[in-house]
């Protein structure tokens, strides 16, 4: 079960968000602590980590000020969008993955501005970059889609603070990815040892999706290693298309041996789980369900659906951390980090 965010850190994000509307100008220990009911302990803890941020500054025998934090923005952090990216990839899935780690990254430090820049699909790259690099100091790009591989080359080439969340297969470039495999095999082995499912559906947008390549591979694996065989009828490809839900039921309902999915999508899985339930087929009795991302909702729902976790928050500490120290010190190539995910089982199975 997901655990809830420490008191301290809810104290924090709330009096972020003051100091951003300028609602409060001095903080101490002993305030904190009253309005908060919380002992002093715990607020000197949360001062110290807004300074330690650059939300506050701390002066001997004055006190803690709030007033000014962003009289200097130090940094200035544009997200690179096409249109159609912006419309497919950060609209579509708000407030999940891209949303969520721009939204993320927001909360890591004062003296920053962070900005989506939108520029239509046909402009030329260097006219992209221009749009959101301007460069003056302090400025870092992140891009969160790999919908063009010549933005990301001109960036290189040009030695351009960025970052970028790209699939494995583009990790020529500075990047984060995740590793989704371990995970997927782990829920895969989960659904056949544990739950003893032997005929499993993959529900994906397309087997060959950059992002989805790794996980159908685990699938793959996984039913080799249990010596099950794949069955093509098996693998449903939809695009990004909700209607197929209807007759994704009708499938399931058609060939009764069915007794799994896995989910490549959260949406599909939020989906497939209201329909299935609605037309009276058992969860997990009758089919169990796992999706990829883990999103709020999924412990809500009746059964919990179980997911693969990827950390948002950890995505977004790991790409501002590699810009700061770009734009501090120099640009630098060859970065390559990975994000872990991990199986968190709910109901579903």
């Amino acid at each position: 079960m997901k655990k809830e965010k420490a008191r301290y850190l809810v104290i924090y994000d709330n009096l972020i968000e003051q100091i951003k509307s300028s609602s409060v100008k001095k903080l101490s220990v002993s305030g904190i602590s009253r309005k908060y009911n919380i002992n002093r302990n715990t607020a000197d803890k949360v001062l110290k980590l807004l300074a330690e941020n650059g939300w506050v500054r701390r002066e001997i025998g004055r006190g803690t000020f709030a007033d000014g934090f962003n009289d200097a923005i130090r940094y200035s952090i544009n997200f690179l969008y096409s249109q159609n990216a912006y419309e497919s990839s950060f609209v579509s899935s708000y407030p999940y993955v891209h949303a969520g780690i721009f939204e993320a990254m927001q909360k890591l430090g004062a003296n920053c501005e962070f900005k989506v820049k939108i520029f239509d699909s046909a402009v030329k790259r260097e006219d992209a970059i221009a749009k959101s690099f301007s460069g003056r100091p302090g400025q870092g790009i992140v891009i969160l889609d790999p919908w063009n591989e010549e933005i990301l080359k001109e960036l290189h080439k040009r030695k351009i603070p960025y970052m970028a969340y790209l699939p494995p297969e583009m990790a020529s470039y500075n990047s984060i990815t995740i590793d989704t495999y371990q995970a997927t095999y782990r829920a895969m082995e989960y659904l056949i040892k544990m739950s003893g499912r032997k005929n499993i559906l993959f529900l994906c947008s397309t087997r060959d999706n950059q992002w989805q390549k790794s996980r159908f591979k685990a699938y793959c694996d996984a039913l080799k290693a249990f010596n099950l065989p794949l069955k093509e009828k098996f693998i449903l490809e939809y695009g990004m298309d909700m209607n197929y839900v209807p007759w994704f039921v009708e499938f399931v309902k058609k060939h009764k041996e069915v007794d799994a999915v896995f989910a490549s999508n959260f949406n599909f899985a939020y989906e497939t789980v209201l329909i299935a339930k609605a037309a009276g087929i058992e969860i997990p009795g009758r089919l169990a369900v796992i999706s990829t991302h883990d999103i709020p909702k999924f412990e809500k729902c009746v059964p919990g659906i179980s997911a693969i976790n990827v950390s948002l928050e950890g995505i977004a500490e790991k790409i501002f951390r590699e810009l700061k120290d770009m734009i501090d010190n120099g640009f630098r190539e060859n970065i390559r980090l990975v994000e872990e995910s991990r199986f968190i089982i709910r109901g579903s199975v």
